[in-house]
């Protein structure tokens, strides 16, 4: 696969999963109930394909995982250029303690968190930004940085 189809955006989210008592047969294991999955997908950027990369149940992401799957897909050759999540209070707590906050980001209320147009501004300034940093980084990114203007707000 040629480098440039490496790139991948990194996204993450945690689900809500019937909390049941399972078995595995092959192994002859019983796995404790869980409520929540934490699931990890690197996408390609350029090119179209996903990936599953990490999960867990009942555990949120925190910032040694984070860095332990970044460091992974690095080591194997795929940058990410970008990292997405929703906002969820786990989630907020964990790009605080990676420094970002309301005062390099964009400001969210409570009550403004479903609101479409902010969830537009949001991926539009990060695809921006990802296509910025991998023209910076000398990809070959079609059609240059025009898309650019039309997607920052």
């Amino acid at each position: 696969m040629p480098e440039v189809d490496k790139l991948c955006v990194l996204s993450f989210d945690e689900m809500k999963v019937a909390a049941a008592f399972e078995y595995d047969s092959s192994a002859d294991v019983v796995y404790d109930p869980s409520n929540y999955v934490q699931l990890a997908i690197v996408r390609g950027l350029i090119k179209s394909w996903k990936q599953p990369v990490f999960f867990d149940f009942s555990t949120r992401m925190d910032v040694d995982t984070l860095h332990s799957i970044i460091n992974k897909l690095h080591k194997r050759g795929y940058p990410e250029v970008a990292i997405v999540s929703d906002l969820g209070s786990g989630n907020q707590r964990l790009w605080r303690e990676l420094g970002i906050s309301e005062n390099n980001h964009i400001n969210i209320g409570s009550l403004a968190k479903q609101r479409v147009k902010l969830a537009t501004q949001l991926f539009s300034n990060t695809t921006a930004s990802s296509i910025r940093r991998c023209y910076a980084l000398g990809y070959d990114v079609e059609n240059d940085a025009k898309p650019l203007i039309f997607l920052k707000f």
